[in-house]
């Protein structure tokens, strides 16, 4: 195992692991990974990115690893170790959080969301399924749990980072800057409350089937900037404005979502109020962070996002939808196959019953009932059973390999 999820969940899944007759080793990177990492086999990697594929090349030979295990496959060092476990035989399973949210976690062999492994054709979705007869647990928020262990792991991250010296993280920022967006992150929960009823409010009334709801996603979300034509949140904001400006109906309005999990660390009010005064359409254009998504969802007549899960949510209500980045979810039938220009005013509508067969196809081949930040419902069972298991022959989508529209084909021009 590599890097986890923040918390406990890898060392507890370890030590299940362990209890079932498997030997389990971890590496760590940095002073946060220390410091949720226990067991008998637990390394430090304190040598270059640069040294990385000798060392983790000569770390699954020599320690006889049959699967890898990571959290996330876009990171820098777990890159590097997919390509060699892939090269050794080795197998290899990802996480993710979850497609399904919030009561399920993602568990994907080989790669997920656009370097998903899953056959995505209308054949494979159609296929019959097992019933499934357990009972789905409700798992409910974990926000404040993830925010205390985000806290922690930075705090280690920097307290013990003369220990891992050329340590290159995947996010940017010192890690007082880290930790201190968490707490951050808190404040303006409670502080943004007032405002996020008002809006809600105001789409219940004034803008109940008038609006497009756009779910922002994470500043450093690999899904955005690995998967995607856009190099950054503002870009996508500034796009999707100057589309809607010109193209939507002139009655139609313009909502805005942040992502929970960016919350403390940026802030996009400023940007979508000046771009909107700019275009002239600042009394159609709004912004929000913690509004309740299903109802947002069922009040709205379209999404537009990048690649976020929201979409899945969104095509779920039946909601016309628009993928603007590689999404394992786009396609024909669930999404819109047009620019963004026109989806505006020309929203194609969703197939139902494709619907239904696709989230039963990813949730019986991807999805488990369970979160990584909660002590119960850790779902530990189905996830040994689908580890150890030999790893699925899947037919590639192929996602991956798929030309993103340029810039002027994004906004139609």
């Amino acid at each position: 195992m590599l890097q986890g999820p923040l918390g406990l969940y890898f060392n507890r899944l370890s030590r299940y692991l362990e209890r079932r007759g498997s030997e389990c080793f971890r590496i760590c990177f940095n002073g946060g990974d220390r410091l949720f990492s226990r067991g008998r086999h637990v390394s430090h990697y304190s040598g270059t990115l640069e040294q990385w594929a000798c060392f983790i090349d000569d770390y699954l030979m020599k320690n006889s690893i049959t699967r890898l295990v990571v959290y996330g496959d876009c990171r820098l060092y777990h890159r590097i170790a997919i390509d060699v476990a892939r090269r050794l035989g080795v197998g290899v399973w990802v996480f993710e959080e979850g497609y399904l949210r919030p009561d399920f976690i993602t568990l994907e062999s080989q790669g997920a969301n656009a370097f998903t492994q899953l056959d995505l054709s209308v054949d494979a979705i159609d296929m019959p399924l097992p019933s499934d007869k357990d009972e789905q647990i409700k798992i409910g928020s974990h926000f404040t749990r993830r925010a205390v262990y985000a806290s922690a792991y930075y705090l280690a991250k920097g307290a013990l980072s003369h220990f891992y010296p050329h340590y290159q993280h995947h996010r940017k920022g010192t890690w007082h800057y880290e930790a201190g967006c968490w707490l951050l992150s808190g404040y303006r929960r409670l502080a943004n409350h007032m405002y996020d009823r008002k809006i809600e409010r105001l789409l219940a009334n004034q803008w109940n089937q008038k609006y497009f709801l756009v779910p922002l996603q994470v500043a450093s979300d690999f899904q955005l900037l690995d998967h995607s034509s856009f190099d950054s949140v503002e870009a996508f904001i500034e796009q999707v404005i100057r589309s809607f400006a010109r193209n939507a109906e002139p009655d139609h309005k313009l909502l805005f979502k942040h992502h929970p999990i960016d919350r403390g660390f940026n802030n996009y009010q400023q940007l979508v109020g000046e771009k909107s005064k700019q275009l002239g359409v600042v009394d159609r254009v709004k912004y929000c962070h913690d509004i309740h998504l299903p109802t947002a969802l069922r009040s709205a007549i379209g999404t537009v996002t990048v690649n976020s899960t929201v979409g899945l949510s969104a095509i779920h209500h039946l909601l016309p939808t628009l993928a603007l980045g590689r999404a394992n979810y786009n396609l024909p039938g669930l999404t819109a196959q047009c620019s963004m220009d026109n989806f505006w005013r020309a929203r194609p509508p969703v197939d139902g019953d494709l619907v239904k067969q696709f989230l039963a196809y990813l949730k019986h081949h991807t999805q488990i009932n369970s979160s990584f930040y909660k002590k119960s419902n850790c779902g530990f069972g189905a996830v040994c059973q689908r580890i150890l298991e030999p790893q699925p022959d899947y037919h590639s989508s192929l996602l991956s390999d798929l030309e993103l529209p340029t810039e002027r084909q994004v906004v139609g021009i």
